[in-house]
């Protein structure tokens, strides 16, 4: 099967964005699910063919380079297709522009398929997972990376898991994991106006009633990585999360040129 572009349009609503009139990082990532699940089901390997079976497909890692200031009540785009498949590993690739089609980001994606009971995820050439071919060039090249761990990091305190966390795969969904790492970050650092980068790794399951400790460091070096992460109450890590923080422009540049 020849691997197509699928082309999505959103609306933002006024839900989605935060103080500043601005789409949350954490509504790009509803965003990207909601259009990767229709891209999956219309290519025969989504939710409706794979929830009978058992099957559920989780993120496991994500990087995304944000660009764009989008608001309430304007229109996202967004562009996704399948970009590979590698033993229980597919990777999704994603780009994002305004209502006037003007470039507002890029991100790469890697997926699990999941075995509902275990909790395990499963072999791709196991399941009725369709020969895709690979051949739309990436929105990033490389796959997402292990993310380095500080030394030096400080407790945000702790976080309960509570109902509206929950998804249907009765697990806290992918885009709460981002609300968790804003909340956790000083305020500066949620001024994305001239861009960000964000990367996190999904590591453990958190479920109803699970709570977890948040913790922040300030990059080691000058251009490095903030970073988050949670431990859960068995002192293992639940995800991590780094990010940068892209600088004022010295001079106007297209955002087709990030």
């Amino acid at each position: 099967m020849k691997t197509k572009v699928a082309r999505y349009h959103f609306l933002v609503r006024s839900y989605e964005t935060d103080y500043n009139n601005r789409l949350k990082i954490s509504s790009v990532f509803n965003f990207m699910q909601i259009a990767a699940g229709r891209h999956a089901n219309e290519l025969q390997f989504g939710y409706d063919q794979f929830g009978p079976k058992g099957y559920f497909w989780v993120l496991s890692r994500v990087v995304l380079n944000w660009i764009g200031n989008v608001k309430f009540d304007q229109e996202l785009i967004i562009e996704t297709w399948p970009s590979g498949v590698e033993k229980i590993i597919a990777t999704r690739d994603f780009k994002f522009y305004s209502g006037d089609d003007v470039l507002l980001g890029k991100a790469k994606t890697t997926w699990l398929v999941m075995d509902s009971k275990t909790r395990r995820p499963i072999f791709l050439d196991k399941i009725s997972f369709p020969q895709l071919d690979f051949d739309i060039h990436p929105a990033i090249e490389e796959n997402p990376a292990k993310i380095l761990e500080p030394e030096n990091k400080t407790s945000q305190g702790l976080r309960k898991v509570v109902y509206s966390d929950i998804d249907v795969n009765r697990h806290v969904n992918n885009a709460k994991y981002l609300e968790y790492v804003f909340d956790a970050l000083p305020p500066q650092l949620r001024e994305y106006d001239h861009g960000i980068k964000v990367q996190i790794n999904y590591l453990k399951e958190l479920k109803l009633d699970e709570n977890i400790e948040l913790f922040y460091a300030e990059p080691a070096v000058s251009g490095s990585h903030y970073y988050v992460d949670a431990c859960n109450e068995k002192a293992q890590k639940v995800f991590q999360c780094a990010l940068w923080q892209s600088k004022p422009p010295a001079s106007n540049q297209s955002a087709q040129e990030t």
